[in-house]
């Protein structure tokens, strides 16, 4: 196949170099998509630069590039101490770096999106002195979990669990239960080193087919 140069011509007509000046402003005006500023007196409709992401507001003394009829603000020079930066684009952005990315903060950080926050990573590591976690509903999906507490305490209306086998190990264990406690099992097995004490206002033990009691000793009434 034979290959065509790009005609010079062509593309000299879609994109002509034009010069710029540069000098210092004053915005006077900003909203969403404009910017007002002033120079010498004279006020200038003025666009902000793809790269400049901090958001200019009034007051602000900006380095301005004019070319072409268009005034383009394209960095923040001074602003008053007291008011906050705000880096805002117009689309999407992507952070990328070969290397580590850090975000400090003197004092708080804070995340927030109006729809999905995701999170994906080989290693999570998260450490503070306290924290909350207030979700409404949550989902965990996971192939092992281990903690370790000093101390926990479980508040819940409900408390629903599923497993294949559960297995607890405890040198002291108390359980208090206000109205119906309820077991159905397969097979029962009960074993105690010490003395075993069922005292009720009513018992009842029933049978399909045997009832045993083997000791060296039973007493009954």
């Amino acid at each position: 196949m034979k290959m065509h140069s790009p005609n010079t011509q062509t593309l000299a007509n879609e994109f002509t170099a034009q010069p710029v000046v540069q000098y210092t402003a004053r915005v006077t005006q900003q909203s969403a998509s404009q910017l007002e500023i002033e120079l010498n007196g004279l006020r200038f409709p003025a666009k902000r630069a793809v790269s400049c992401l901090a958001q200019p507001i009034a007051e602000d003394t900006v380095l301005v590039a004019e070319t072409g009829g268009q005034h383009y603000v394209l960095a923040i020079l001074e602003r008053q101490d007291t008011q906050e930066v705000v880096l805002s684009t117009p689309a999407d952005l992507l952070i990328a770096s070969k290397g580590t990315v850090s975000v400090v903060a003197t004092n708080d950080l804070n995340l927030h999106a109006q729809n999905v926050v995701n999170t994906s990573a080989k290693v999570l590591h998260t450490q503070a002195s306290e924290g909350t976690l207030s979700i409404k509903t949550l989902t965990f999906l996971g192939n092992t979990v281990r903690a370790e507490i000093e101390k926990a305490r479980v508040f819940a209306g409900t408390w629903d669990g599923v497993f294949d086998r559960l297995s607890q190990r405890c040198k002291q264990a108390i359980k208090l239960v206000e109205g119906l406690d309820m077991v159905r099992s397969g097979q029962s097995d009960q074993q105690v080193q010490g003395m075993y004490r069922v005292h009720a206002k009513d018992t009842v033990v029933t049978a399909d087919e045997l009832v045993k009691m083997d000791a060296r000793q039973i007493q009954l009434g």
